[in-house]
């Protein structure tokens, strides 16, 4: 009976191919609403300077429709960052406030704390997704890829594609005690070989795969990814972890190297609060600068009292700080459809120096309010 299960795999290419289909058909399903926890782990041990040893952070993510927020949090690199803090938040966030546009910004805890700017950000003109994040996170764990890699996939297709090629060899193989669909392909060019295992228990969702590079006067090199999967109250199949492992080349040597990303939380029943979205769902510091198209930085209203506070701007609260004899540079001023690409780097680097000014002068103030009380 098993070797009649075999041959009818090998000699029926579509099979494979089918419950390849029938696994993003399920994917296709889930809401393209979610919200997700995850902690995100990476290890080169033996890479040197200026590569990272090992570093790890936290992402919460939300998605609804085209609205996309991502906060990173928590974040620590072996050897440490200069001028890092591991509690500081970055927040982006698109299409939310103003459509067509992003909001970046970092939010810092302390006394006082450090006043980033709140900019906003037309979309297309600068890449907000510092973290690779920006993809479709109900497919992920169906490739062999870094999730940095996932913006270039089109998992829709190349999934089931693989398992439709013609020169796809199909076998059943146990993981891990675990009956498992087994699809391999050799390319002669490139020399490369590549099978995914399709666990019959977790309904033919990807638990490993497995690259293998043959390199001209080298050791073969390989690539891996093991995905364990689980699901949702509400019938959602997700990847619970996610092992990557593969080689990092750098000045003409390699490097081994894993990263690895849990998904601590997955929801993607609940309906999701449309304040996440907006300015006050960011927890913003007060008297963050908010950088609204069209403004000078010293016309740039405040956040204050957990709104945007149009009546006091930049200008007047660094006057107020450091005396009214102070004048604002505002630098060039901005074109109708803002921010334009030449000159956002400009107005951005003149407002964090301001608000580097003003942060300092603040913590002098509350230094010598303290010592007189």
């Amino acid at each position: 009976m098993e070797f009649a299960s075999i041959i009818f795999l090998v000699l029926s290419p579509g099979a494979p191919a089918d419950k390849a289909e029938a696994v993003v058909a399920q994917k296709s399903r889930m809401p393209n609403r979610y919200q997700l926890k995850l902690r995100v782990e990476s290890r080169t041990p033996n890479a040197p300077p200026p590569l990272e040893s090992s570093w790890d952070s936290t992402l919460h993510i939300w998605r609804d429709g085209n609205k996309f927020r991502v906060d990173h949090l928590d974040a620590h690199y072996t050897p440490p960052r200069p001028n890092h803090d591991s509690h500081d938040r970055r927040v982006t966030c698109e299409n939310c406030e103003k459509e067509g546009y992003g909001i970046v910004t970092t939010v810092v805890r302390g006394s006082p704390p450090t006043l980033h700017t709140v900019e906003f950000v037309r979309l297309g003109t600068r890449n907000l997704d510092g973290y690779c994040t920006y993809f479709d996170w109900r497919y992920f764990g169906l490739s062999n890829d870094r999730p940095c890699g996932y913006p270039k996939l089109h998992i829709g297709s190349d999934f089931p594609g693989f398992f439709g090629r013609s020169d796809v060899q199909t076998r059943r193989e146990n993981r891990g005690g675990v009956p498992c669909l087994v699809a391999a392909m050799s390319r002669k060019t490139g020399h490369l070989q590549q099978s995914v295992w399709l666990s019959e228990r977790e309904e033919f969702n990807p638990v490993f795969f497995e690259d293998k590079f043959e390199v001209v006067g080298g050791e073969p090199e390989s690539r891996t990814t093991e995905v364990s999967w689980q699901l949702t109250p509400g019938g959602h199949r997700y990847p619970k972890t996610v092992k990557h492992n593969t080689t990092i080349s750098f000045n003409g040597a390699k490097y081994p190297g894993e990263e690895i990303v849990t998904v601590t939380h997955a929801d993607f029943d609940s309906a999701i609060d449309p304040a996440v979205f907006t300015l006050a769902g960011l927890g913003l510091n007060e008297n963050q600068a908010i950088g609204l198209p069209d403004l000078k930085p010293s016309e740039r209203p405040l956040w204050r009292n957990g709104k945007v506070d149009e009546s006091y701007t930049l200008g007047q609260y660094t006057a107020d700080m450091l005396g009214p004899q102070t004048a604002v540079a505002d630098g060039p001023k901005t074109v109708a459809n803002y921010p334009a690409e030449g000159s956002t780097t400009l107005t951005v680097s003149i407002v964090t120096a301001l608000l580097a000014v003003v942060t300092a002068v603040l913590a002098v103030v509350i230094r010598r309010r303290r010592a007189a009380g």
